[in-house]
């Protein structure tokens, strides 16, 4: 599993908070007792204050005081969260699954250099040495393709 500081590194996405501007809130019409004719309905339209209730935010009428959720949108699926959360539902897999792969073409990297240093000193026999660089390899292939089958570019991979 990939940690938390390097997924934040491929998060690709952001949760773009949207707010509302005013309180749509249908109020009681005071005229409408003393004149049945004027039956109309009359909004509120107060501009909405932000308000912190348990440990969130919300946006609350200074007038009617209703209160409204603030969501987040994510600019890549368009899905619609509460303010709270931090990651996309659906976005989120496909972010760890592009981190696992970009982290296990570094770690194969990494590996298969200390192998042939290994190797190269004498460390390790010429078996070993084949099997553990054979399974290296494997792995950064698998990785790279699926890199490739979801079209991301390995060009940012060190």
């Amino acid at each position: 599993m990939v940690e938390l500081e390097q997924l934040t590194e491929y998060r690709f996405y952001k949760l773009i908070p949207e707010y509302k501007n005013k309180c749509d809130n249908i109020v009681e019409n005071i005229y409408h007792r003393v004149n049945p004719s004027n039956a109309e309905k009359k909004f509120c339209y107060q501009l909405l204050k932000l308000h912190m209730i348990e440990d969130s935010i919300n946006l609350i009428c200074p007038s009617c005081h209703k209160q409204y959720d603030i969501k987040r949108i994510c600019n890549i699926c368009e899905t619609s969260t509460t303010f709270d959360d931090v990651t996309c539902d659906v976005c989120e897999p496909k972010v760890i699954d592009i981190a696992t792969w970009r982290i296990g073409i570094e770690e194969a990297g990494k590996a298969i250099k200390k192998i042939n240093r290994a190797f190269k000193n004498d460390l390790i026999n010429e078996v070993d040495w084949k099997t553990a660089l054979e399974l290296n390899r494997d792995e950064l292939i698998r990785c790279e393709k699926n890199l490739e089958r979801e079209g991301i570019s390995l060009q940012s991979t060190n």
